[in-house]
This record gives C-alpha cells, structure tokens and sequence, in this order.
C-alpha cells in the first residue's frame, strides 16, 4: 500500500468509471492526464476480466462509456475515493465491477523492474504475433470506423491535435531526422516499393480523387505551391537529384518503358486535353511570349538537348515504339493532319522566315553539318531506303503531273 500520509503538490488527479453498454460499471479507477483511455489500447493484449469486457464490446462495435466522478484531486485524495466507491458498488461476486483489487495500488511516478517491462513487451509482441488477435482487432476496428459520425469525429480530433503548438512540425522534424539514417531509409522504401503497397496507395488514391472537391483541393494546393518561386526550385532539386541518381533512372526508366505505362499516360493526356477549359488555358499560356521564350531557353541549354535526344533513341531502339510510332505516322489521317498544319505554317511569311533562321543557324555549325551529311550518306547506303525513297519522288511527280493537268482542265 501506499503511504497516503506524504504531502502531495499535484492536483491533477481524478477518479473515474468505465460503463457496459446498459450503464452499469464494471471498472473503476485513479488517474490523471488520458489514464482512463489508456485500458482500450492496453486490452488488446491483456487477460484481465476487465479487458475481456472491452474487448467483447469493441467487438460488438461499442465503446464503454467514461464517467469522471470527481477531478481536480490530489493523490490521497483519488486513492481515498477510489476504494470509497469500489467498496460501495462492490466486486465481483459481490458486485458488478472487474476490479481485482480494493484500490489505493498504482502510485504516481513508480517503475517497473527491468524483468516485469520485458515479460510484458514479450506479451505484447505474441499477442500481436496471433493473427487470431489481429484478425479481432481489426473486425472491432472496421466496426467502429463503419459510422460515418465516428469518423468525423475522430478525424476533427487528430486535425486538432496536430494543430496544437507545433505538433505537425514536430512530427515532420521527427520524420525528416529518421529518413537520414540510411538502414532506416532502405526499409522503408522496400516496404513502400513492394506490390501489394503501390496497388493499395493507388487504390486508396483513386477512391479519393474519384470526389471533384477532393480533386479542386489538391489542384488549388498545387498551383499554390508552384506560385512559390523557391518552392519550384526546391522540387527541380529534389527531381534532379532523384535522376542523378542511377538506380532511380533505371527503375524510372523501366516502368516507362513498359507499354501498360505508355498506354496509361497517353490516356491520361487525352483526357487531360479533352478538357475544353484545360485545352484552352494550354493554349493560351503556351501562345504567350515569355512562355515561348523560357521554353525556347530550356530547350537551347545542352543539357537539355542532350537529354530529349538520348530519351528519343531509347525509345526508338524500342522495337514496339518503332512499329508503333511509324504506323501512327503513316496513317492517312496523320499524313493529312501534318500537311495541313505545314501548309497553314507556311502561310505566314513571319513563321518562314523564323524557320530559314533556324536552319541556318543549326547548319552554320560544321560538326552539325559533318553529321548530317554522315547520316545521309548512311541511310543512302541502304539499297531499301534508296527504293522508298525513288517510290515517294514518283509518287510525288505523278501528282503534281495529275494537279497541273486538272489546272489547265
């Protein structure tokens, strides 16, 4: 027993009971701070007749009931007026509550031996180790998530709470310092890389990007961020980073190149352009001087050069994107879809004139002309490309021949 006769300071104390689900108790107990939750998280794994009651409620999809009967309480004072109401109500068999004691046990500030803390974390890890258990502690926890108002009110006090002096910083501080150490880093990444992970996360996003304002909200977030001028530097970072990276270029690399994964972007991007409103801002911001003049500027840095031509011979070494692409080209609609975007190009003695510009400043290199001329001399050096393209000079003489006779009529 504990000697109630020493001074205490502390006022915080309270003592409570804990209701079935027809309002009668079956716990009562002294604590202070969040000591009255603590035995629904605590019965998953204990074999207490206590625990046994909550765990037959959680299963039901209820939760017991907390009653405070007194608070603001110093230790002997709870410690007095938890065995006052333990000896009122009475224990089993001689009453209704689970408790295995009269009370007055558990003083503030005492610690168990290293032996007692081992034994129960082995409890604990073997209760968590049954899949009987875990299997009961997720149908209870399904249950209780199954109403709506439950949620709502679960998910207001977690946003509370991570409101409250910082506590979001905090944790991502906690967060950022534990992904540094590089054993923990990898597993992680192998627990987020693996199948059944990726196909539950996207799971999960499909489902909540299937409701527009979950889908308005992510995209208001997003433009706001990019509005940041450091924000969108940071991320160029971090991505460049992730590309110098060779492990990620090859995994990168691979899941690109997968024609599930062309198949999916492409479908996206249509989509995305079907949009009238989305085509149209495209449109217009791409139509915009100093967007044509910052594109222009990346596309002129060798780096960037550099880049766009190593990902189009990796993708045309592709012997499916050959074939693909070559028959999107020569498709009759394509052929007459180029011709008349040339055509209309053309026209406008601005746009030639830009053109001739640019040929003549790509050709006023010597090593663009030394390559160039190699790769002519190449191709004309396979007997099939010299009969195609004999074809298409026929082909093209016999149409105009066709055009000029059809003129003079």
């Amino acid at each position: 027993m504990v000697d109630k006769t020493l001074p205490q300071k502390r006022c915080d104390f309270y003592v409570y009971m804990l209701l079935r689900e027809d309002g009668s108790p079956f716990y009562v107990g002294k604590g202070c701070g969040r000591r009255c939750r603590h035995h629904f998280s605590s019965a998953r794994a204990e074999r207490s007749p206590k625990a046994k009651v909550i765990r037959r409620m959680h299963a039901a999809g209820v939760a017991p009931e907390i009653v405070k009967l007194a608070s603001g309480l110093t230790e002997p004072e709870a410690f007095a007026l938890e065995i006052d109401t333990i000896s009122r109500i009475g224990r089993k068999p001689n009453g209704p509550l689970c408790n295995l004691t009269d009370g007055g046990e558990g003083a503030v500030g005492s610690k168990h031996s290293a032996a007692v803390c081992e034994a129960q974390r082995a409890r604990m890890k073997n209760a968590f180790h049954n899949p009987e258990v875990v299997a009961c502690i997720r149908a209870g926890h399904a249950r209780l998530w199954a109403s709506t108002s439950r949620r709502a009110e679960v998910t207001a006090k977690i946003k509370a709470a991570w409101d409250v002096n910082g506590l979001r910083g905090v944790h991502a501080e906690r967060a950022k310092a534990r992904m540094q150490v590089p054993e923990v880093k990898a597993k992680v990444m192998e627990a987020l890389r693996a199948p059944a992970s990726l196909a539950k996360l996207s799971a999960a996003l499909k489902v909540v990007y299937q409701a527009p304002q979950k889908r308005d909200e992510a995209a208001l977030r997003a433009k706001a961020a990019w509005a940041n001028p450091g924000a969108r530097a940071a991320q160029a970072a971090r991505s460049r980073t992730r590309w110098a990276n060779p492990d990620f270029r090859a995994r990168a690399t691979a899941l690109m190149g997968t024609a599930e994964a062309r198949a999916t972007a492409s479908a996206a991007m249509n989509a995305q352009w079907a949009d009238p409103v989305y085509a149209a801002s495209q449109r217009a911001l791409r139509s915009s001087p100093e967007w044509r003049a910052a594109h222009a500027a990346r596309l002129n840095e060798p780096e960037t050069r550099a880049a766009i031509s190593k990902s189009g011979l990796a993708a045309w070494a592709a012997p499916d994107v050959h074939a693909s692409r070559k028959a999107a080209l020569n498709a009759p609609d394509a052929k007459a879809a180029m011709c008349a975007g040339q055509a209309a190009r053309w026209k406008d003695g601005e746009e030639r004139r830009k053109q001739s510009a640019r040929v003549k400043a790509h050709f006023a290199d010597p090593d663009v002309r030394e390559a160039q001329r190699a790769k002519a001399v190449a191709q004309w050096a396979d007997p099939a490309r010299r009969a195609a393209a004999a074809e298409r000079a026929r082909m093209q003489a016999a149409t105009r021949r066709a055009a000029k006779l059809a003129a003079n009529g």
